[in-house]
């Protein structure tokens, strides 16, 4: 529900928020590592309820982008590519890895083609 480029900045923004604390700690030695979770919404997996989930979603995150399930074949495409800006971004020091989890082989390959940075986990 937050894939998409402006949606996974946004999540990326409100974790790193709520990790403040920690982040500004000179005793604490965060490592802050990131993961699109799933590509997709898929429809043949029952517990996934992506249009639920979407009309759930607060306006904030409605109005940062579209709807992932509406363009399943390239919402993480975009989220990918946030992620890559943010991590490569001196603006975000915090963030020490980037990586994908639940992705087919085809999905895998695709993003290595288009990767600027390939996934770290």
């Amino acid at each position: 529900t937050h894939l998409g480029y402006e949606r996974t900045k946004l999540s990326v923004n409100q974790s790193l928020e709520n990790l403040a604390v920690a982040l500004k700690d000179p005793n604490v030695d965060l490592k802050v590592h990131f993961m699109i979770h799933w590509p997709q919404c898929h429809d043949a997996i029952s517990w996934m309820h992506c249009e639920e989930e979407e009309n759930a979603l607060p306006d904030e995150v409605k109005k940062a982008g579209p709807p992932p399930h509406l363009d399943k074949k390239n919402a993480w495409k975009e989220s990918w590519r946030a992620l890559e800006d943010m991590y490569l971004s001196a603006d975000y020091p915090a963030i020490a890895s980037i990586g994908i989890s639940n992705f087919g082989a085809e999905e895998i390959k695709e993003l290595v083609k288009i990767a600027r940075e390939k996934p770290h986990v």
